[in-house]
């Protein structure tokens, strides 16, 4: 929703310069948006692009400045003459704070054209600037932050832009594209009616991304639980035989914890436990099924607002393990001690090789210590510390953590991971102070030299023994507005050594979540029917073309 518009009063109100918001989305303002207005743009756009929604003559918005201050402004949007797909927003603001009287419903609505003919006999939601609310079926419904959910848009009303966009032929029969979501390494995301479809193209342009490509779809396809996202269908390709680019149906969410953490929204303890609490559960199932994910950090978990739901996605780095690699917490090595997945045989004589997993995972600031210090036997410990990571962006959500929500930020925000990923331009260098692991240690404080005797790679004991001393930060200080209980969870989760970090079943059996697990009995559906085999992860190398093809049908 790019801006078109935008008046004295908006600039006053905002803080924010003509020059500083002239043709930029108006979702990418610094400090403004709200998750709930986020909603009411998306309904808006659908207004614009599909005429027989009728016309937005005004849009009642919540904002927040970075002050804190919140701001109610009245505006306009319509579809842009050189573009009917897209829309625009008319920023002809007005402070509706200033009226006694505003919109009762913070909603995508058809009001009076000028702020004098608002109704001034409705009060405002009493909810409205408060946090989320629970009702007695968790999470049923948010109506501080998500306008109700509107029937489908008629399938004959694509947008032009979409509708005519090349190389998605095959699954227009069935389905019909509204927008493009965005654009990633592989492929396009455009959302449909109920659903959004992945485009992965030039599958087999590289045998190393193919075979990845064809591991995520075939996990994908055997996670069936709640909390991790589907996938409804792979479009059939035309051409069996040539076919280049893949269609993968996934369940449509419209958000994610990213921009949760993001916006202005505000948590309490009950909806901090109850995500956590999901995230566990994904996490114990996937883990039950052998599948470690490699890559959990907020963008990765997507968002439902009405009812509220989180699932797990985005598999692409995600690998199945052996029963050895399983066995979280790993057993103590000695020094230098041969990695027990460079041993040879499997359980029943089988095929010989062993895998071993690779370092470069995990997006940085959720990266586990063991990935650091280059340890190829890590298990399933790693997705523990990746949630616990995230637990703790969750409980700067709290109002008594933080003094405004631009205070929230990464508990781990490192700017290299020596001696991976430099940042850009960067090279990370051993006592650089702002790579990942010094980052970790400024709040874990120096580790325990019987945890640093345990790390196999001597150049990373060598170098752990020599940093300066750290002193342990305290999380109840950084966040005072969590329970004890929480913080006691989160320190068993970021346990530098893996060996005495909590496994998902102790964090799920945690008093923190005793007085939601009695609601629902948990351990009915947390546990998959059977670990996932994988036989061409077995095959040293790439597969054949013609092999990953063939399983790909």
């Amino acid at each position: 929703m790019r801006v078109i518009l935008w008046n004295d009063c908006a600039v006053e109100l905002t803080g924010l310069s003509r020059e500083e918001v002239a043709g930029r989305n108006f979702l990418d303002l610094p400090g403004l948006v709200s998750l709930g207005t986020t909603a009411v743009l998306e309904r808006a756009l659908q207004a614009c692009v599909d005429p027989t929604k009728g016309k937005v003559q005004a849009l009642e918005l919540q904002l927040f400045r970075k002050d804190g201050r919140e701001l109610r402004l009245l505006c306009e949007c319509s579809a842009l003459l050189g573009n009917p797909a897209g829309a625009g927003m008319l920023v002809v603001a007005q402070d509706l704070l200033a009226f006694q009287g505003t919109l009762a419903q913070r909603e995508l609505a058809a009001v009076a054209e000028t702020p004098a003919q608002l109704p001034s006999s409705q009060p405002s939601a009493s909810h409205a600037n408060g946090p989320l609310h629970l009702s007695p079926a968790p999470f049923a419904s948010v109506d501080a932050v998500a306008a109700p959910q509107q029937p489908p848009p008629h399938p004959r009303h694509a947008s032009k832009s979409v509708a005519n966009l090349s190389g998605w032929d095959e699954v227009k029969p069935a389905y019909q594209l509204e927008t493009v979501l965005g654009q990633g390494s592989y492929g396009q995301v455009a959302s449909g009616e109920i659903v959004a479809i992945k485009k992965i193209q030039n599958v087999f342009a590289d045998p190393i991304d193919a075979k990845r490509i064809l591991r995520e779809l075939c996990i994908l396809r055997q996670l069936n639980h709640r909390n991790i996202v589907q996938i409804k269908e792979i479009v059939c390709p035309q051409d069996m035989l040539r076919f280049q680019n893949i269609f993968v149906v996934f369940e449509y969410l419209p958000s994610d914890l990213e921009k949760l953490l993001h916006s202005p929204q505000f948590l309490t303890a009950e909806h901090i436990r109850w995500l956590l609490l999901d995230l566990l559960k994904a996490l114990k199932y996937m883990h039950s099924a052998s599948i470690v994910h490699r890559d959990l950090k907020p963008a990765n978990v997507l968002l439902n607002l009405s009812p509220v739901a989180i699932k797990i996605c985005d598999y692409g780095l995600a690998r199945t393990l052996t029963h050895s690699q399983l066995s979280h917490p790993s057993t103590k090595r000695k020094r230098g001690a041969t990695s027990p997945t460079a041993a040879t045989s499997s359980k029943g004589g089988g095929k010989k090789i062993q895998r071993q997993l690779t370092e470069h995972v995990v997006t940085r600031w959720y990266r586990a210590p063991e990935i650091i210090f280059r340890d190829h036997d890590y298990s399933t410990g790693i997705d523990v510390w990746s949630v616990g990571c995230i637990f703790a962006e969750l409980l700067s959500m709290q109002k008594s953590s933080v003094p405004s929500h631009f205070a929230r930020e990464p508990l781990f925000p490192g700017v290299s991971c020596f001696p991976l990923s430099p940042g850009a331009g960067q090279r990370a260098l051993p006592q650089d102070s702002q790579d990942q692991l010094n980052t970790i240690l400024r709040v874990l404080g120096s580790m325990a030299d019987d945890d640093i005797a345990e790390i196999a790679d001597p150049d990373v004991r060598f170098y752990l023994r020599n940093l300066p001393p750290q002193p342990r930060k305290s999380f109840a200080d950084m966040y005072p507005g969590a329970e004890t209980e929480a913080i006691d969870l989160l320190h068993r989760m970021l346990q530098m050594n893996p060996r005495k970090r909590m496994t998902v079943d102790d964090a799920l059996s945690h008093p923190y979540l005793a007085s939601i697990r009695t609601i629902e009995d948990v351990d009915d559906d947390i546990v998959a029917p059977h670990p996932i085999q994988l036989d061409f992860d077995d095959v040293r190398g790439p597969l054949p073309i013609h092999e990953i093809r063939r399983l790909m049908t």
